[in-house]
């Protein structure tokens, strides 16, 4: 903001978080500095001097302050009343215009392409209950919906837990459980991927051994592990972004060397082609992976990048990902790894350019969400039970 070619505002990281919560409140703070301009240029006749100008615009700025402090207290403070979810939720005026069928007319952008994300009144993302199309995740009775833990259909061989962290105050874990059994090669891989000591090895080990020439590390979603992706009430996306990244992240620096190999994709599976399906993609909190193996994904991104999207957990059933040559090869063991499924999946997410284009709601979610750390549960016990193959979530 430029008053008189003196800058108020300069916009940073730090005072756009600043805006965002004194947004709601805008018009009286403007009306509030308006005074402030008033009582420190309200007498023309006076000399201009530069005491004159520096006062005029302390009395602005006390009076513009004072507003937004005002203004932002009780607003800061997360509210949870189901009764006023959908209108902190959705802006007044998108709810309007489109009532009245004019968002264009009156510049409602969000209104007209009918996202409710971008609201005006939406809730904050870092609130647990912030869902990502912008509304309080309760019902009419102030609930939180849940999702049920999957039936388990065959053995379970392994058990891996992963922490993450929502921005900066949230923790969550997941613990899957692994059909080793049924799919040896892919739970290898990805067992070595998420939770192994070292980490997941697609090239020659001597690439690791100082001499050699190259700089090299096992991909492993411990270091610079992220939620890459989310589709709203849909799935989860986890992977490494960039192996290079990730290195110079191992050792200290802010880029890795010009000798560094990224780990390419592993060759892929043979045995997964000929295996019996154990179950569909048909309910939550199922995790899968490409039929040729982690990296396959996105089989059209560099080495570095291959391991983007290295494994998705579902936030319902996703038929397409059987279409696709995915596999389930494990699945949510507890109801506080499905809790934390629908929390992650019902983040605020950042369209960017593709989120105006109809059906393009999936992206990066606004809050950031990091690998904290992962590991081996143990050995699961016999006492596991597998459904019957006529089990509901089984057909």
């Amino acid at each position: 903001i430029n008053i008189n070619n003196t800058v108020l505002y300069k916009s940073t990281t730090h005072h756009t978080t600043i805006l965002h919560k004194m947004r709601l409140h805008l018009p009286l703070l403007f009306t509030c500095a308006s005074v402030g301009l008033t009582n420190g240029y309200s007498n023309q006749k006076q000399p201009r001097s530069p005491t004159n100008d520096n006062n005029g615009r302390r009395i602005f700025l006390k009076n513009a302050m004072i507003a937004a402090l005002a203004t932002t207290t009780t607003t800061i403070v997360p509210t949870y009343s189901a009764a006023n979810a959908v209108e902190r939720a959705v802006g007044v005026g998108e709810q309007k215009c489109r009532t009245e069928g004019n968002c264009l007319e009156v510049g409602e952008w969000d209104g007209a392409v009918g996202w409710q994300w971008g609201g005006k009144d939406r809730c904050d993302p870092a609130d647990p209950l912030c869902s990502a199309n912008g509304q309080m995740r309760v019902d009419a009775n102030g609930e939180v919906p849940t999702l049920p833990v999957p039936q388990v259909p065959t053995q379970i061989t392994d058990i891996v837990q992963i922490e993450v962290n929502i921005g900066r105050a949230e923790t969550r874990d997941i613990q899957i459980g692994l059909y080793g059994n049924d799919y040896p090669e892919l739970v290898s891989e990805f067992k070595a991927f998420v939770a192994g000591d070292d980490g997941l090895t697609t090239t020659n080990p001597l690439f690791f051994q100082q001499g050699y020439g190259v700089s090299a590390a096992p991909v492993t979603l411990k270091v610079g592990g992220v939620l890459n992706r989310v589709y709203p009430q849909q799935k989860l996306e986890f992977g490494v972004p960039s192996q290079s990244s990730s290195y110079a992240k191992r050792i200290g620096k802010s880029r890795a060397p010009d000798d560094f190999v990224p780990q390419p994709r592993p060759i892929p599976s043979l045995s997964s082609k000929t295996a019996k399906i154990v179950r569909k993609h048909n309910v939550a909190g199922l995790v899968s992976v490409p039929m040729d193996g982690l990296g396959y994904a996105s089989s059209g991104a560099s080495d570095d990048e291959a391991f983007a999207n290295a494994f998705d957990i579902t936030a319902a059933a996703d038929a397409n990902a059987d279409k696709r040559g995915k596999l389930v090869i494990g699945q949510v063991m507890d109801a506080e790894g499905m809790d934390a499924v629908l929390r992650l999946s019902s983040l605020p997410v950042s369209k960017g350019i593709a989120g105006v284009l109809p059906g393009q709601n999936f992206g990066p979610p606004l809050v950031k969400v990091s690998v904290k750390g992962t590991g081996f549960v143990g050995t699961p016990p016999a006492a596991i039970a597998v459904a019957s193959a006529a089990g509901a979530d089984l057909q």
